[in-house]
Parts: structure tokens; sequence; C-alpha cells
């Protein structure tokens, strides 16, 4: 554009689109009569000044400042300017990063640095903790959401966490929280179980109980090993075997062991002369099993269980059924299927059949197809009388199944519980006086064994919620109690023997913390002095005491002193009393630690089945060991 510009032939200008530059406003793109943009002149700038014509393909302002500090110096200050001004208001509102910060956000994490280390261990955390596919870490969404939340940090293969992150967090955990917890181990017990994977590898795991030096009950799952020999009771000792010398526990702390009742483990720990102990939960489930299995009662379930097929399976007959409930004010609850290994599960769906009957009856006989399904009288008979006999039975399997909390002492008073139940009564049907028969026959003699007998006798007796109360001889469990204190005394005498004397004879105020160390002598004064003077042949002195007689005097307090609540914790009791009873109380540690049924070991096979699911059924056996020790144990 050299020819002169005149009033005539003077270009129409527009200011160009998605500028910021200050330089902007001093040029402009050539347009035609409608304002609208000549494509070909959109790379060819005009000043608005001079009408010369700059070329600025990218967008770059560098030749346009040229122009200006060339041509318009008074126009190339006052764009300069307010450019400055511009780039200082960005910077203080965080819109324009600097150089240093550009480079450093473009820039990874050094992959053995620190920050690294510690994201990465943060990912296998994540994985174990919440027992997620370790392909996790190649998936498209997954590595977005890491990059967004850090840009910098560059995530490892998948190999990367099965190799080196996950075997270095297994080893972390073992070292600085199962050890220092197993170090305090006085006494265990234990539970153990076997189950096979989705891949049909056969595992066993092991999980031992204890109460810590602060009274809490503690469980750890150790080890979940493959068990690729046959299941034969030897075997099944021999791996528990290595798995206990692998974590330096000796079975002469092992208390006993809470299994099934599968012939394997019952001759696999008769064979060692371990104690054994049926899981109360799965001789509960035996037991009612055996009703079920009466030819009345079996009829009916069957049929039941067809209903609630017959509705799984049409989402016509669940949408009639939820007008029906509507219609009669019943609970809009939806039918529960049953599962033959679990007897609740057959309560649940009874009870609820029962409950909505009549929406039941009023939706088949909508359809003469269905009439088939409907429960005749003798089959709601049968129903609700063996719902009315097990309700009060439905809750303990749940009730015994807790970790932390102290269950064994309470097998006894359950026992009597469930035997008071099925007692025959004049009034009862001949039916429910075969059912009773039926739980309470096959019940009872689990647990008549003369070893277990004595072992849950003095669970319930060291607890303070029972005592004495369920104990059938109170005679005999006092003196294996007192036989016990005495024997365990005495296998503690040695290097610690001082120290254990010391602790045992300490006078019943004095706080159980108190250094062991002798007080400095101080010199007497006073009234002091005088005293110190006096014979103390009348003055009683605890360390003189003979052992058997302390022990005695413990049980006697103990036995003396109100049973506390029944929802009161008896750990939190022994904490604030084991001052008072301190033979006693390593009684107490021994055998509160037994669990009433092998349900921990079923929880195990419930992570397991999420690790080892359907996405990664090829896990190596040492890697579900790991991963399954870290899901359980990890804090």
């Amino acid at each position: 554009m050299d020819t002169e510009v005149t009033e005539s032939n003077r270009p129409n200008l527009i200011k160009k689109k998605n500028t910021k530059s200050t330089a902007w406003n001093f040029f402009g793109i050539e347009a035609d009569e409608h304002g609208v943009s000549i494509p070909s002149q959109e790379h060819r700038l005009i000043c608005r000044i001079c009408y010369k014509s700059v070329p600025c393909k990218t967008g770059n302002t560098t030749n346009l400042f040229s122009h200006l500090r060339e041509r318009h110096p008074d126009a190339y200050k006052e764009a300069n300017q307010g450019n400055m001004n511009t780039k200082k208001a960005s910077r203080s509102q965080g819109m324009q990063p600097t150089l240093e910060t550009v480079v450093e956000r473009s820039t990874h994490y050094d992959p053995k640095g620190s920050q690294a280390k510690e994201l990465n261990h943060a990912v296998a955390y994540f994985l174990a903790k919440d027992m997620q596919p370790l392909q996790t870490v190649e998936k498209p969404g997954f590595k977005k959401m890491i990059a967004k939340l850090n840009p910098r940090y560059k995530l490892p293969s998948r190999k990367h966490f099965s190799q080196q992150e996950i075997p270095r967090l297994y080893n972390q955990v073992k070292e600085t929280v199962v050890n220092p917890k197993l170090s305090q181990i006085d006494f265990f017990s234990a539970t153990t179980d076997l189950w096979t994977s989705r891949a049909t590898h056969p595992y066993l795991s092991y999980t031992v109980h204890f109460i810590d030096s602060a009274w809490g009950l503690q469980s750890i799952c150790l080890e979940t090993v493959p068990l690729f020999e046959d299941h034969t009771g030897e075997n099944i000792i021999e791996s528990i075997n290595d798995i206990l010398s692998n974590w330096n526990l000796s079975t002469d702390k092992l208390v006993l062991t809470a299994t099934d009742n599968g012939s394997n483990f019952i001759a696999g720990f008769h064979s060692r002369g371990w104690l054994r102990l049926s899981c109360f939960g799965h001789c509960l489930d035996l037991a009612i099993n055996k009703c079920l299995e009466m030819q009345r009662v079996q009829r009916s379930v069957r049929r039941c269980n067809a209903l609630v097929a017959s509705f799984s399976r049409s989402w016509k007959k669940q949408r009639n059924l939820k007008e029906k409930q509507s219609q009669l004010g019943l609970p809009e609850h939806k039918l529960v299927g049953a599962v033959t290994t679990r007897w609740n599960s057959t309560y649940d769906m009874v009870e609820r059949i029962l409950e909505q009957q009549q929406a039941l009856s009023a939706v088949l006989l909508e359809d003469r197809k269905s009439w088939c399904l409907m429960l005749n009288d003798a089959d709601v008979t049968v129903l609700e009388t063996f719902a009315e006999l097990v309700k009060p039975l439905s809750y303990l399997t749940d009730a015994l199944s807790g970790e932390k909390e102290v269950t064994c002492s309470a097998i006894r008073p359950l026992l009597q519980h469930v035997m008071e139940i099925c007692e025959e009564n004049d009034e009862d049907s001949p039916l429910l006086v075969q059912m009773k028969s039926a739980i309470s026959g096959n019940l009872s003699p689990r647990y008549e064994s003369a070893a277990i007998c004595i072992i849950i006798d003095k669970c319930s007796f060291l607890d303070p919620r029972f005592k004495a109360n369920y104990v059938a001889d109170t005679d005999l469990v006092k003196s294996n109690v007192l036989t016990e204190m005495l024997k365990q005394h005495d296998q503690h005498r040695g290097e610690s023997d001082d120290a254990d004397d010391h602790r045992l004879t300490i006078n019943p105020q004095q706080d159980s913390q108190e250094s062991l160390e002798p007080p400095l002598p101080k010199k007497a004064k006073g009234l002091t002095a005088i005293l110190n003077k006096l014979p103390r042949s009348n003055v009683s002195n605890q360390g003189t005491v003979p052992l058997r007689a302390r022990a005695e005097k413990e049980m006697d307090n103990y036995l003396a002193q109100p049973c506390i609540e029944t929802d009161s914790n008896p750990l939190l009791w022994w904490k604030n009393n084991c001052v008072y009873f301190p033979l006693l109380a390593v009684m107490a540690k021994k055998y509160l630690c037994i669990p009433a049924t092998s349900v921990p070991s079923e929880r195990v096979f419930s992570k397991g089945g999420i690790i080892v699911n359907a996405f990664r059924s090829r896990l190596k056996p040492q890697h579900v060991n790991s991963l399954v020790f870290l899901s359980k144990n990890m804090e």
C-alpha cells in the first residue's frame, strides 16, 4: 500500500479477534463494506496511523512493535507501557506464570527422588488397601486423573508396582506394624480355614488373635498360602507349622484354634494333641440344617425357593407385587433368596414370604399359570413354626463374629440359651417338638468334650460379666485356674524372676506403672523415726505371703465383686483392675483372646475373592498372599 491514502481510498479496518496485547490497538485487518474480514488479507495488518501493511502470520507482535518503534515513537511508548501493565496484572492474578514456573511444570520428578517415591507409595497403598487391580495404573482414566492432580508425577508401569512397590510395602507393614504387635504376645489363639479361588487354586488362611499390653484385642492375618497337596489333616498341620515358624511363634503360646467341623481339621489337630474349638456359627448352622432336612420343612422351604425364583425372573410380577403392597399397606420389601450354606438366609426368605403373603397371593391369583406357586395352609403352618423357633437364634452367629470383642466367654451362656429355647412344652405341636429335638440333639454333643468344656468354662469364669454364673462345676474350674496360675508363674521364673515377684506382690493400691527400681533411702525424722524402731511382727508383709495363698486370695476377691453389665467391655475392666489381680490377669489374657467362631478366616476369603477376581484370576500365589496380608493389616 504505497499509494497515498486519501479520504476516498481509505481502507475499512476492523480489530483482529482474540488479541490481548495493546499493540493490536494500532493495527487492523482490511474488511469489506459489510465489516467482514477479507480472508486473503487476514495475515497482513494495516497500521491505523500510516496505513502501511505489516506481515503477521503467526499472531506474534514483534513486527508490530518494530513498526511502531521505527515510525511512530509516541505510539510505541504508549503500546509498550500498556503491555507491561497487562503483564503485571496477569502475574498478580496468577494468570501468567513465570519462566521458572513453566519450566518446573514441564519437567517430571526424578524417579529416584523423594517426591516420586512418596507418590509411588501412595498409589501402592491405594491399590493394596482398596484391593484394586494393578492394571489400574495403566488405565487411561486413572492416568489422566493422576496427570491432572500432579503433572510432574510420571506414573510407573504395572510391573514396577508388582515387583517393587507392593513387596516394599509388604516388608514395611511387616516390620513396622505386624512384628511390633507380635512381639507383645504372651498367648494367642488362631482361626484357620480352606478356600478355593476363582482360578481353582486352594488356599489356607491363618489368623492369630491375642490381647496386647494395652488390653486391646488384636487380629492379624499372617499368611494365605497355597495348599496344592491333598487336604489331609497332616498336610494342613504341616502348613500351619511352617506359618508359625516363619513368624517365630511358638506352639507353646498357642491356646486353641477355632475351625469348622471338617474331618481333616479334626484329624490333624487330634494327631498333634492341639486343642481345637468347633466354630459356634458352623455348629449352629449344622444343627438348624437338621431341622431343615425334615421332610415337611424341606418341602415347604423348597416351595418358597420356587416362589422367589419365579418373581426374580419376572419384572412384571415384581411390578405387580409393588402395586399390591401399596394397596394392602404392606412394606415395599423385595423377596429374599436363600443360600444353601447359610441357614440365616433361609430364615430371612421365610420371614419375608410370611410378611408379604397377602400381596404374593394377590399377584399369583391374577395369573392362572402361577397358581401352582401359591402356598397352602399346611405350608404356611410349617413356615410359621420354623420362623417362630429360629427367630431368637438368628442373631447369635453375627453376635459372636466380632474380631474386636470377647466372644468365647459367651459360648456357655448362649448354649444354655439355645437349650432353653429347645426345651419341650406341653403346648408345643408335634412338629415343633421334632424341630427342637433335632436342633438340641445335634448342637449339645459338639461341646461335650472334657477339654473343650473346661476351656469355655474358664473363658466364662474369667469374664467379669459372667464369672461363675454359667459354670456347671465352679470348684473344678477354680481348681484348674488356680493350678494354671501357679504353673504359669513357675514357668516365668529365671532371669525375670525378681521383676515378676515384685510385680506380683505390689500393694493393690500401688500404681501398676510405678518404677521397679527401689527408692533411695531417706533419713527418717520425727514420727517416722519412732515408728521405724517399733517391732513389725504384727505388720502385714505381702511379700512373705506364699504364692498359692496370694492366688487363692485374688480369686476370692475377684468372685466377691459384682459382675459388670453385659454390655460392658470385659477387657476395659481388666485394664483398670489388672493391678489388683496380677496372677489372674495373666489367665484372662490367655483365654479371653479365643474367638467363638472361625468367621475371621471367612472374612479373609471375602477379601481374597475380591482380589482374585475375573480381571486378575492369574495372580501368582505369592502375590495373593501379599495383597491379602496388606488389605487386612495396613492401618
